[in-house]
Formats: structure tokens, sequence, C-alpha cells
């Protein structure tokens, strides 16, 4: 007879379940409970890894068995009574109190797996952080599908370095810093079970068998087999060196505004999710994004940020930067449009191949003069009130038609007394403004010309035809 909590029973669902992403093909595996010191042994063998978790128990019983893992679905509920299993045969017994009343199922005990199917456990584990999880989970991730040429449905540790690297061939993870035991790279599966909220806490371990790569976690243990076929491309050598002075960094409140914005922005059904990352070239930097076949855009201005001059604009899946942001990155390297962008927060670098670069959206003239038009034009609804720094600019196209003017006392309006301005940024912009604004009355000049000559080009043409004097007949 084995015992443990209906608790136990809760948590092993949830974390097989974690570690299926979408529906698992075949009959679900069964569940393994082994005696053993004063614990019995929960393991799951799920695809690409393997599930233990150790639970004390003070009854232990001196056999192994194995059960459907429709029986721990049976007595999971909500309540912390413990359930008693107990063997008949090929038959298992299952007991337990359920809000005061008894409780019981009955089930087919199964064969115990093979022993190749078990993993074999190391004889050492050595001590990890606990971001060393986190680690797994964001590579898990970023992991894409494997290729003719590289396993990228695989996560790479370092063993020399103490990285933890995935790609899925558009971007890539790498997060450094840790201390392995062992000196090779190794390559394991990309799973989402260590997203799961019951593998969190401490210590956490790390071992290896020669056969797996096992990762403690209090009282589980995730093993997962080592792949010796696979190739892993180089993705430290497509980060970006980080050049002093060429750094766009993102203020803190300009991120989580900008978080929120992200997937209210144009175009988020669209298949790459484009966005454009103006760093404003020692300017404002802006986001701005476009629906296809519209020529509405919107802009996320990001006024507290910072940014040097030759710095340019280029388009990124709009889930690269809001993952980024999300996991603290600040900085970013921006070399050129057709260049991998890089994001990072102390030991982490996110790399990003950026969209073609007929991606880019570009602002306007216009976007200014509407953005303080009166009354103000739509906008994309926000969690909270942005301040007008940071508003949402619907950007409208280049036409005379289109157009709103607005009286000079509303610009004003907008800069704050205790806002910090730069008077040689401000004295560019507003040089630029006036270049445009020239440039679009010559060509307004342009046009009122050309219709002014239309009259006397019609009336010389009709004085040469009269002087023809022609007639229905033809010339009399």
């Amino acid at each position: 007879m084995i015992s443990f909590p209906r608790a136990a029973a809760r948590a092993v669902l949830a974390v097989a379940r974690h570690a299926v992403v979408g529906r698992l093909r075949g009959p679900a595996p069964p569940v393994t409970l082994s005696p053993a010191d004063g614990a019995v042994i929960f393991s799951v063998v799920l695809p690409q890894l393997v599930v233990q978790l150790r639970v004390p128990t003070d009854r232990v019983g001196d056999a192994t068995i194995v059960l459907p893992m429709e029986a721990l679905e049976a007595v999971e509920g909500t309540g912390t009574d413990p359930v008693t299993v107990e063997t008949k045969g090929r038959r298992a017994v299952l007991r337990w109190t359920d809000r005061g009343q008894p409780r019981s199922k009955e089930v087919e005990a199964g064969p115990r797996r093979p022993m190749r199917d078990e993993p074999v456990e190391p004889t050492t584990f050595a001590a990890m952080p606990p971001e060393f999880v986190v680690a797994l989970h964001e590579a898990g991730r970023c992991a894409g599908r494997p290729t003719g040429r590289y396993a990228l449905d695989r996560v790479q540790l370092k063993g020399r370095t103490g990285d933890v690297v995935a790609s899925d061939g558009a971007s890539a993870y790498l997060h450094g810093g840790f201390a392995f035991s062992f000196a090779e790279d190794l390559l394991v599966p990309a799973t989402a079970v260590f997203g799961a909220a019951d593998l969190r806490g401490e210590p956490v371990g790390l071992g290896r068998s020669t056969t797996h790569l096992a990762v403690r976690i209090g009282p589980w243990t995730v093993s997962l087999p080592l792949d010796d076929g696979g190739r892993f491309p180089d993705v430290a050598a497509v980060v970006p060196k980080a050049a002093p002075g060429k750094l766009l960094r993102i203020d803190d409140a300009d991120a989580e505004e900008l978080r929120a914005a992200l997937p209210k922005l144009p175009g988020a059904g669209e298949e790459h999710r484009p966005v454009t990352l103006d760093t404003g070239n020692g300017r404002v930097p802006v986001v701005r994004a476009r629906a296809a076949g519209s020529g509405d855009v919107v802009e996320v201005r990001l006024d507290r940020s910072t940014t040097p001059k030759g710095m340019a604009a280029v388009a990124l899946d709009r889930a690269f930067l809001d993952r980024a942001l999300r996991l603290g990155c600040r900085t970013f390297h921006v070399a050129a449009a057709d260049k991998p962008v890089a994001a990072r927060c102390g030991r982490l670098t996110l790399v990003a191949v950026p969209l073609d670069g007929s991606m880019i959206v570009a602002g306007t003239l216009q976007a200014i003069v509407r953005r303080t038009a009166t009354p103000p034009v739509p906008t994309v609804d926000r969690e909270a009130t942005p301040s007008a720094s940071t508003a949402l600019v619907p950007l409208i196209p280049a036409s005379t038609e289109a157009m709103v003017l607005t009286e000079p006392g509303e610009l004003l309006t907008e800069i704050a007394p205790s806002e910090t301005v730069d008077p040689l940024a401000e004295a560019e912009a507003l040089r630029d403004a006036c270049v445009d604004a020239g440039h679009r009355v010559a060509r307004l000049l342009a046009w009122f010309k050309a219709r002014r000559r239309e009259p006397k080009a019609i009336a010389k043409v009709w004085s040469s035809l009269q002087s023809l004097k022609l007639r229905p007949g033809g010339p009399q």
C-alpha cells in the first residue's frame, strides 16, 4: 500500500500538462509510483523528457505501482486528504475522502516500463541559481523547428562559457554567466515544462549522466535526453558588439507604456507583425506601425529615452520587441536597417534579424501638425491614460486634403513647464520642418501655375482651329 496527498496528484498533472504543447498524440502516459526511503516518487515519461516528484509519506510499501493518468485525474480535486493505493492482482484501488465523503476508484495497473526508458540519475548535482530555470524556460520559448542543417528545436548549454542558447532562425536567446560542471557543449530538447508554476523554488541543481541532463528543483527532477548528433548554429558569432555611444536606451516608464501599446498597434494580425523602431538619430525615438494597404500610421513617442546620432530605423517583429522589454532589456544596438539588432540586460542578450527594409514606416510632417489638432484625432486605447509625451499619434497620408492646421497656441500648450527641452534638438527639428514646408509650398505654387497656364493654352488652340474654318463637310 502506498499513500500520498491529493496535492501531489494535482502538481504532477499540472506539470505534465504544461510540458505538452497542444494535444498529446496517442494515449496519456502512465504514472509510476516507486517506493523510496520515507517517500514515494512519481515518474511520468513525456515526449522528450521525464518528470519526477518526490513526496514524503508514512506509507511507502515495497512494490512499484503503475497507474493510468486517469487515476490521478480522479483524485486531484481541491482537498488535502491523503490517497491510498492498494493493488489486487492486475487491478489497483484508490481510496480518498472528498468533502467528508469516502470515494474510491478501481483502475487497471499497468506493467512497469522497461529499464531503457528510465533515465540514469546523475551521481552529483551542482548548485545553480534560480535564474537558470528561467533561462531554460525562455530558451525553450525561443527555439524553433528543426531544419535540414541545424537542430533549432534544441537548447544549447555551452560548458566553457556558461551560456544557455536557443534560436528559431530569425531571433536568438543567449543567457550567460552560469557555471556548468562540464566543459563540452550539450544539446537538449526545448520544452515548455520549465514554465510551470510548480517548478519554482530552491535549491536548484544540475547533473549529467551518460544519457541525460537532469535539472533538480526542490522535490522535482526533470531529465532531458542528450542529443549527441545534432548541429547548432554559432549564435555568438552574429551578436553585434556593443559600441559605446551607439546604444538606444529606453526609459523604464517608456518601456511599460510601449509594451501596453504594442498589441494594439496596426498590423498585429499580419504575418510578421511589423513595427518600425526609429531611433530618432539623436532626437526622440519613435515606434511606428501601419496596417497593410492603409495609409494611416500610429506611432509611440519615447520622450524619456535617449539615443545618439548616427543610428538607423529598423523594421522588427513586435513580438521580439515586446519580449526584450518584458525581460528587462533597456539597451538596443541598432547598427543599420539590414544588420542584426541586439537587446541587452546584464548577461542576457536577445538578437533579431530585421524585417525587409520595405516594411520600415517613415513619419510625415502632417503627423506633427495633426497631433495637436482640435478635436483630437482617434488614438489607440490604452489601459491607463498616458502622458502627452508618449501618446499614440495617428499619422495621415501626405495629401493637401488631409492637412489639419492648428492655432499656434495649441502647439505651445503641450510643453509642460517642468519638461526638459534640448534647444539644439528642437532647433534641428524646426529646421527640418521648415525645409520640408518650403518644398511643399514650391510644389503647391507649381500646381497653381500649371492650372493658370491651362486656359491660355486652350484659348490658343481654339483660335488656331477657328482659322481653319472647318465645316461638317470639310474645309469650304
